[in-house]
């Protein structure tokens, strides 16, 4: 899930089963919630909900795996992925999303394309980047679903 240059068992930040933390979570690695967390927002590399964690409050990182319990929304740039044993209550907005069978998901689910940076220059750089921000505007609008996924 994550990149090649960092292993995914390199763990910069643990909550551990025992153990409960209110607050803000700021933190450039990766984070695994196994225990519980309540708070405010996550921001992070990366973030794991362990099956037994349960996760209270807004998650904004690059990739997100979420095998227990999150009331809040959920914001992926690169990559959300909800495990079997995973309950997400709450909007996610990710440009890649992966749904186990099992999962539960009720909120609203916004895909977003990842936009590519142009670097222009000279006098064609004022038309050619409008022209482009038009393209965008209408061609990369987010698809908002609202989508409920239960076991049956």
């Amino acid at each position: 899930m994550f990149s090649k240059k960092e292993p995914p068992n390199k763990v910069d930040a643990f909550v551990g089963p025992e153990t409960e933390i209110k607050g803000d979570i700021n933190t450039k690695g990766l984070l695994r919630i196994d225990g519980k967390w309540s708070g405010g927002i996550v921001l992070a590399d990366g973030v794991v909900i362990g099956e037994g964690g349960i996760a209270n409050g807004n998650i904004t990182a690059k990739e997100i795996i979420v095998g227990g319990k999150v009331k809040g929304n959920l914001t992926a740039t690169v990559n959300l992925e909800l495990h079997t044993q995973g309950n997400v209550q709450g909007d996610i907005k990710s440009s890649k999303l992966s749904i186990a069978e099992g999962a539960v998901f009720q909120g609203n689910c916004t895909m977003v394309q990842e936009q590519a940076s142009t670097t222009l220059t000279g006098a064609t750089a004022d038309s050619s980047a409008n022209k482009q921000q038009q393209n965008r505007n209408n061609n990369n609008k987010s698809k908002t679903y609202d989508t409920q996924l239960s076991e049956a």
